[in-house]
């Protein structure tokens, strides 16, 4: 994956209209520092064709998940990725529930991938640092590999602080109000 640090780029994901961590997460794929994501969509927020159409702009590849999850407010998800080839694949995963690829496509660390695939060995909420509790970038710790995880998750909001301070300061201040 290259990085693409086009601030134009980054602006034309910060100004959708999708969630503070969505954006977060595809700024990642964009900047190469993940190789996939999956947005999700819900009603209020820019359509599904808009959505697309502003990531094929700037070079990303969406793939159009149907998958609804729990909520009625859920009309859809995007899988996105630098690479065509990556974004089926990662979409292919999600539809034969292989969630071992799936967090290696997401970019978790592999700790964090074998503890969602296998349900066995996340950390309790109640034990993550206070600052983790509401993680921004939408992944859970593991007991064996949290330290690690944490680093990874603190460079990669880094990461958004330095390219996209706004965004950084809006996740933030999410999560100062719960």
């Amino acid at each position: 994956m290259k990085p693409d640090l086009n601030p134009a780029h980054i602006d034309r994901i910060c100004d959708l209209k999708i969630g503070s961590s969505h954006k977060a997460n595809t700024i990642l794929v964009l900047l190469g520092e993940v190789p996939a994501t999956v947005i999700d969509l819900y009603k209020g927020n820019d359509s599904p064709q808009k959505v697309q159409e502003a990531l094929r702009a700037i070079n990303l590849y969406p793939v159009r998940e149907e998958v609804l999850r729990g909520s009625p407010n859920h009309i859809g998800a995007l899988v996105v990725a630098q690479v065509k080839r990556t974004a089926n694949l990662f979409h292919h995963a999600i539809h034969r529930s292989d969630t071992r690829l799936i967090g290696m496509y997401w970019g978790l660390p592999e700790t964090a991938a074998v503890a969602y695939a296998t349900k066995r060995g996340l950390l309790q909420k109640r034990s993550y640092p206070e600052d983790m509790i509401d993680n921004p970038l939408g992944f859970d710790l593991s007991e064996a590999g949290q330290h690690e995880e944490i680093r990874v998750i603190e460079e990669r909001m880094a990461t958004i602080r330095k390219h996209a301070p706004e965004l950084y300061h809006e996740l933030y201040d999410h999560l100062l109000v719960h």
